[in-house]
């Protein structure tokens, strides 16, 4: 109980703190929203506050990105979770055959994801000098 009334307590202060924040900056005149705030530090970065210029393909560009980066991230930690499996099987060989069934699995799909990343790389590259977009492979598609 204790517990649960000093995480809630932590999330009052946190959350007080916010809207303090929004609130002064709305005291003084300045736009409260996150363009207000963040613009500024985008412009001094060398970014253009202007979102309205993203074309088609740098979206699905971007969305095709996260969702590799995503993918790549659930099958690392499958990874992990067969290694643990595997580590704690205490000498069980049918623990010890799944684990390594899902670690097996795990590094297939992983290579077909990266596979399909190359895929979408060489397809961006190419596509991309053809409608007039910048693409840079080292840069990713942000």
């Amino acid at each position: 109980m204790y517990k649960r009334i000093t995480i809630f307590i932590l999330g009052l202060v946190l959350l007080s703190n916010m809207l303090g924040v929004g609130l002064a900056a709305a005291a003084d005149g300045e736009d409260p929203t996150i363009m207000g705030t963040l613009g500024p530090i985008a412009t001094q970065a060398g970014y253009s506050e202007d979102t309205q210029e993203m074309s088609v393909f740098i979206i699905v560009a971007n969305v095709l990105s996260i969702l590799f980066t995503t993918l790549g991230v659930i099958f690392m930690l499958i990874v992990l979770y067969a290694g643990f499996r595997w580590m704690t099987a205490g000498g069980n060989e049918e623990k010890v055959t799944e684990a390594k069934k899902l670690l097996i699995n795990a590094t297939i799909g992983l290579a077909i994801v990266l596979l399909a990343l190359s895929i979408t790389y060489f397809v961006g590259g190419a596509l991309g000098p053809a409608i007039g977009e910048e693409y840079n492979p080292a840069q990713g598609f942000f």
